[in-house]
């Protein structure tokens, strides 16, 4: 009789079981929705600097021969509901941690409306934009490095981006963000400054178009950056940028792409306007689904008496050719030559680089623009 009770005792338990399971199943389910995608990405290289002295514009450029660990990369990316996403990524490398950006994002609104906050990787440009593991080129863009900063523009602030419902991809966009930072070396650079007026700010204006007809993309991007610098009260910094790129790819590992960007800057000294210039044109041809080659041409001019590059007076060149096998999605090995002179060098300097960049995520797809998107 005991034995029976027992039974009976179990059977009107088990719905309290099955209900604890399904609880707990839920509370896991919902722990793995809250839970962002996470891809860990790691360059290393080892290479040789010839000839004069070189000088460092960009955070990845060659300094020295031997090994190097470049760095690591640790990035999030988290779709919650249909309009809000979070996104960053920070950087480990020998002498510290960097954040590159963290931002906070509503897509999909009204009007094709998209807002973003928090530390941008601004939209000035098409490279600009671009996470590690998407640029041809280890070497970040001279102009970028000179401009902006060793990792390129990256502010604090609010970013807004209108689509229109046309037939093409058009966009227009604005962004107020802090004149201070790693990012804002023609601003107030990485001095802190007491915020007192609106004019302390960067604003940015630009249009993006782009064209895809069959096999060909065509895409032109119109932009600028207003704000204050640090040499005087009311003294502001314009940087105006366009941007052109063309490609072709025939879906079977055949692909060709032109790319170029072109910035025009004008600071205003003390009874004086600096005015200087820099750009890159890009090639880059897939030969096969898994290999490629890729030649860029880099220039900026120099001014006189110009208070962040005294030594930079002069027109600098950067000639850069490389191959690239990238058997997978985590995976791609390049072997870089390049050739830098003119400008604050007093000798030209030639490299070679042989670079390793290795990853895994969570992200059941891939990253791309810093997003995790699924397989098809």
């Amino acid at each position: 009789m005991r034995s029976v009770w027992i039974l009976v005792i179990l059977a009107l338990q088990w719905p309290l079981f099955a209900m604890a399971d399904e609880v707990e199943e839920e509370t896991t389910s919902l722990a793995t929705e809250l839970l962002p995608h996470v891809g860990v990405l790691g360059r290393v290289g080892v290479g040789a600097v010839l000839g004069g002295d070189p000088v460092r514009v960009g955070q990845t450029d060659a300094l020295r021969s031997g090994f190097h660990f470049e760095r690591l990369d640790l990035a999030v990316d988290g779709a919650y509901g249909p309009y809000t996403r979070v996104n960053g990524r920070v950087l480990f490398r020998e002498d510290g941690m960097w954040l590159d950006h963290a931002t906070i994002g509503l897509a999909s609104l009204p009007w094709n409306v998209a807002l973003r906050a928090g530390l941008l990787r601004s939209r000035i440009g098409r490279h600009n934009e671009l996470n590690p593991e998407e640029q041809t080129f280890v070497a970040l863009p001279l102009v970028a490095g000179k401009m902006f900063g060793p990792m390129g523009h990256r502010a604090v602030g609010l970013d807004l981006y209108f689509a229109p419902p046309v037939s093409w991809q058009l966009g227009f966009f604005a962004a107020a963000t802090s004149a201070e930072g790693v990012g804002q070396r023609s601003f107030f650079g990485e001095d802190p400054v007491e915020i007192e007026h609106p004019r302390d700010f960067i604003y940015q204006l630009g249009v993006e178009n782009d064209w895809q007809r069959d096999q060909i993309h065509i895409g032109f991007d119109l932009h600028a950056l207003l704000g204050p610098n640090n040499t005087g009260r009311a003294n502001s910094t314009d940087i105006y940028g366009a941007a052109f790129t063309l490609g072709y790819d025939d879906g079977e590992g055949y692909r060709v792409g032109l790319n170029t960007e072109w910035y025009l800057r004008r600071r205003q000294v003390i009874a004086d306007v600096l005015q200087d210039l820099g750009g890159f044109v890009t090639l880059s041809v897939g030969i096969a689904e898994d290999y490629g080659i890729a030649a860029r041409y880099e220039l900026t001019t120099g001014v006189d008496d110009d208070y962040l590059d005294p030594a930079d007076t002069e027109k600098r060149h950067r000639a850069s050719l490389q191959a690239s096998w990238e058997p997978a999605d985590s995976f791609r090995m390049r072997l870089v030559g390049g050739a830098d002179f003119g400008g604050p060098l007093e000798d030209s300097v030639y490299s070679v680089l042989l670079h390793f960049e290795a990853g895994l995520t969570s992200c059941p797809g891939k990253f791309e623009e810093g997003r995790c998107t699924q397989e098809d």
